[in-house]
């Protein structure tokens, strides 16, 4: 697969996004590299632990094979923990510092991300000067509760303890909360349910994407989002990527969950560092329904196929999530009115300006299209169907 952006990618966040799930070959799989319990879900600021065991039941130890986890692993404990305590980097953890960015370079998402940072004109095209801004923006302490106790690398990766309010702060990486999990120090309390019933019904062992509750080391984390099974090459990726090239909150769209990344920074002369960046799961989305929002040459071709198995006036344009909506029509004008107007029976009655159809008026509103008062027709104009 190519590492340089297609224009589509440069332009739209979502798409480079399901680029760079498309490049994790180090992704582990569910149900062969590891297995998780769900057990029980709960509300968030409900007392009870819905979850008798762990939240990992496995993770194969053939993970340590792979370069990119075991070097993560030893960063891990690089840091204290506490909030107001100063950090101190020694030599050796310079080092690992310096080993883990040389690995993940050597990796297909964070190359990729590094080749639409450079073709956005956001970061430098040499490596070096790349991993210089990686450092800059993920390892450079920063004072959080006190004079340089804290990174973005630490609070996102590893977690902390936030002495202000005695609670758990950060801490958004899978391999972290398994590995605590694993020594004793972390107690899955359950995952937390969404406000629709139907959401949480999905819930199972195969999720790619949980938000959960846990306690660590005696304080509690109310919510956190878990990506399960990515690595630490994407999750870095990832969220280099919304940080730099994106907004504060970034819709997007990984495996079958629509997620909003967050990013929080912390300003710098010398360049923005990580205050956070974490996801938040909107839904799992429900691929028969048309709702992906960044797969548009595939939608295209699902549309077609729904109009000839369920009929043309059962197109489900209502349904898109707005990112697809707008995608679709930039992209594939033709397709797009044909679905939008599937009984028009001329092509004039196709092609007239989106809106000029009271039956396309919600599709018109949608997209941000102005149409003139007096311009909607109660129906098709009366052209001549030879």
């Amino acid at each position: 697969m190519a590492l340089q952006p297609t224009e589509l990618e440069l332009t739209d966040l979502s798409a480079a996004v399901k680029k760079l799930w498309e490049l994790d070959d180090n992704r582990l799989e569910p149900g062969k590299d590891y297995d998780i319990d769900v057990q029980a879900g709960k509300q968030m600021h409900s007392v009870g632990d819905a979850a008798a065991t762990r939240l990992f039941a496995k993770v194969s130890d053939q993970v340590w094979q792979r370069k990119t986890f075991l070097i993560f692993y030893h960063l891990l404990d690089n840091y204290a923990s506490a909030t107001g305590t100063a950090e101190e980097v020694t030599a050796c953890e310079r080092k690992e510092t310096a080993d883990f960015l040389e690995a993940v370079m050597d990796t297909r998402p964070m190359r990729y991300c590094h080749a639409l940072l450079v073709a956005m004109n956001l970061a430098p095209a040499d490596e070096e000067g790349f991993k210089r801004m990686l450092h800059q923006m993920w390892f450079e302490l920063y004072n959080r509760d006190g004079s340089r106790d804290s990174s973005g690398f630490e609070h996102v990766f590893v977690g902390e303890h936030d002495t202000s309010d005695a609670a758990v702060s950060g801490f958004h990486n899978w391999v972290t909360f398994w590995i605590e999990e694993r020594k004793g120090a972390l107690d899955y309390r359950g995952f937390l349910l969404g406000r629709r019933r139907q959401d949480s019904a999905k819930v199972d062992d195969a999720d790619r994407v949980l938000s959960v509750q846990f306690d660590w080391q005696g304080q509690r984390k109310p919510v956190t989002t878990l990506l399960v099974g990515t690595s630490p090459e994407f999750e870095l990726a990832l969220y280099t990527l919304c940080f730099v090239a994106g907004a504060e909150r970034n819709t997007v769209v990984l495996d079958d969950y629509e997620v909003v990344i967050r990013c929080h920074r912390i300003r710098s002369k010398f360049g923005d560092k990580v205050g956070s960046c974490f996801p938040e799961l909107v839904r799992e989305l429900d691929l028969d329904q048309f709702v992906s929002i960044n797969n548009v040459p595939a939608l295209t071709r699902s549309l077609h196929e729904a109009a000839s198995s369920a009929g043309a006036d059962q197109l489900p344009l209502g349904s898109l999530h707005p990112i697809t909506l707008k995608s679709y029509y930039k992209h594939f004008p033709l397709d797009f009115m044909s679905a939008a107007r599937p009984q028009a029976q001329t092509t004039n009655q196709t092609l007239r300006m989106l809106g000029t159809y009271s039956s396309d008026a919600a599709v018109a509103k949608a997209l941000g299209v102005h149409v003139p008062a007096g311009a909607v027709k109660p129906g098709f104009h009366p052209d001549v169907v030879c």
